[in-house]
C-alpha cells in the first residue's frame, strides 16, 4: 500500500503505453476515483465515455494535435460537463480527472490528460463531440489516455529552490524553507 505523498509523486504523465488491453474492473476503478472527486453542493456534473475504439481515439488526436503515441494507448475517458448543473463544473471536473491521474498511477498504469476547456481547443472539441455523439448543451472537458507504461519515469521530488521561493507563510514576503530533506519510499526510487 502506498502513501498518498508517494502517490501523488509517481504520477507522471506518460505518451508511450504498451498494447496490453485495460480490463473492466481496472477501469471501474478508475470512474470509480473520478465520481468520488469534491463537487459543490453535491451537483457532480460529470458524465464519462470509455473509448476503446483505435480509429476514434486516432481522429480525435488528430483534432486536438497531441503526440500521437497517445492514440495508442488502450483506453480514452472522455469528461463532459452538464454545465448547467452547476456554476463550479470546471472545479468538479478538474478534481475528476486529478483522482482519476492518481488512481491510475495507485494502479501502476499510465495516464495523460489531454485538452482543457479554453478557446484554442474549440474546434477539436467541437470534432470530438462530433465523433462521440455529444448532444447539445455538454461541454467536453478533458480526456484521460491510460495504459500500461511502455516507458518509466522517475518519481518527482520536492526542489528545495522552487519550494523556498513559491511557499509564503502568512504574507507575500515571509518565504518558507524548504524542509531539510525529502523522504523516499524505502528502497530508494521506484
Amino acid at each position: 500500500m502506498y502513501s498518498a505523498i508517494e502517490v501523488i509523486q509517481q504520477r507522471r504523465t506518460l505518451r508511450r503505453f504498451t498494447s496490453e488491453d485495460i480490463s473492466e474492473d481496472t477501469i471501474q476503478h478508475l470512474l470509480t476515483a473520478a465520481m468520488a472527486a469534491p463537487s459543490l453542493m453535491g451537483r457532480k456534473p460529470w458524465h464519462f465515455v470509455v473509448i476503446r475504439d483505435p480509429e476514434v481515439k486516432k481522429r480525435i488526436a488528430e483534432a486536438f494535435r497531441v503526440h500521437p503515441q497517445l492514440a495508442g494507448a488502450p483506453v480514452w475517458i472522455a469528461f463532459l460537463a452538464d454545465v448547467s448543473a452547476s456554476p463550479a463544473w470546471r472545479m468538479d471536473l478538474s478534481a475528476a480527472v486529478m483522482n482519476t491521474l492518481l488512481q491510475a498511477a495507485a494502479m501502476g498504469l499510465g495516464a495523460t490528460w489531454i485538452g482543457t476547456v479554453d478557446s484554442k481547443w474549440t474546434p477539436a472539441q467541437v470534432e470530438a463531440c462530433r465523433t462521440l455523439h455529444i448532444p447539445e448543451g455538454w461541454e467536453l472537458f478533458a480526456f484521460v489516455a491510460v495504459g500500461r507504461p511502455a516507458e518509466q519515469r522517475p518519481p518527482h521530488v520536492l526542489d528545495p529552490y522552487i519550494f523556498s521561493t513559491r511557499v509564503h507563510e502568512g504574507q507575500w514576503d515571509n518565504r518558507r524553507q524548504a524542509p531539510f530533506h525529502q523522504s523516499r519510499p524505502e528502497g530508494g526510487e521506484r
